[in-house]
Formats: C-alpha cells, structure tokens, sequence
C-alpha cells in the first residue's frame, strides 16, 4: 500500500503497518477501548463501543505511537518519540492535500486538523488537547 492509494482508516494503517509503525485504537487494529469522547470517529460515530457493535458500524479512526526505535526503520531517524509522531503528523497533512484522502481529523501535541474548520495546509487549524502522546486519525472512507 502506498499513501497515494490511502482512502479509508484501515488503508492508512495498512499503510503504516508496512513502515513498521503499529495503529491502534480501530476494530481492525485490535479493537477499540471504551476511552474516547462520546459520538468519537474511533466508535464509528456511536457513543460507545458497544453502540458501534450494536449497530454493526466501523470504527473511523485510529491511533498511532511509535514507541520502540529497534523494532522498524522508522524512528531511527528521531530522538524521541514526540520528533517522529510530529514528523508523521505533517507527512500525512501533506499526503491528505496531495492525494485527496477523505481526512476528517488528525490530532497531536497541539496541532489540530478537522475537516471543517479548514484545509489540511493551513494545520494547525483547531488545537485539540489531550493527544501528547500519541497520533489520533480519523478518515471517512471514501468510494473514489
């Protein structure tokens, strides 16, 4: 899976699967915890997880940390984790308005990109705190 090929959640941690950096926080990513603030694209837009199981939905979003420098290529370039998951935060800004991504939110450390409150080149656009230490994404999958 390339970026340019990235349409949906589960694309994007395909993607990031394939670098080495595990995602998390999604269904197809080892489930989702009860921990996010309600209606949350992790819950598919449910309050909960178990309304997004009720109502058979998927979840939207996922969750990145890349703790490990040893276990992939990936950090080894980075000092700390905060330095990697930053750079990560923009290479995916600039994904998103190079290839089109349906990208509705992308949090961390301060900066914060959500669809409607501008493009993805003007981040930060809407702070969002409470993601310092780890990478939140959120997509709706799109069918282009």
């Amino acid at each position: 899976m390339r970026l340019r090929e990235v349409r949906s959640a589960v694309d994007l941690g395909r993607w990031l699967q394939s670098v080495g950096i595990t995602p998390s926080e999604h269904p197809a990513f080892g489930g989702v915890h009860d921990v996010h603030t309600t209606g949350s694209l992790h819950y598919g837009g449910a309050p909960n997880v178990a309304e997004m199981r009720r109502r058979g939905l998927k979840g939207k979003a996922l969750d990145v940390n890349d703790t490990d420098p040893m276990d992939d290529g990936f950090r080894k370039d980075f000092r700390t984790e905060r330095e990697a998951l930053q750079f990560l935060y923009f290479r995916l800004l600039h994904a998103a308005e190079k290839f089109g991504w349906p990208l509705d939110e992308l949090f961390f450390a301060g900066f914060g990109y959500i669809k409607e409150e501008g493009r993805p080149t003007e981040a930060p656009n809407h702070p969002v705190p409470n993601h310092e230490n780890h990478l939140h994404v959120a997509l709706t999958e799109s069918d282009f």
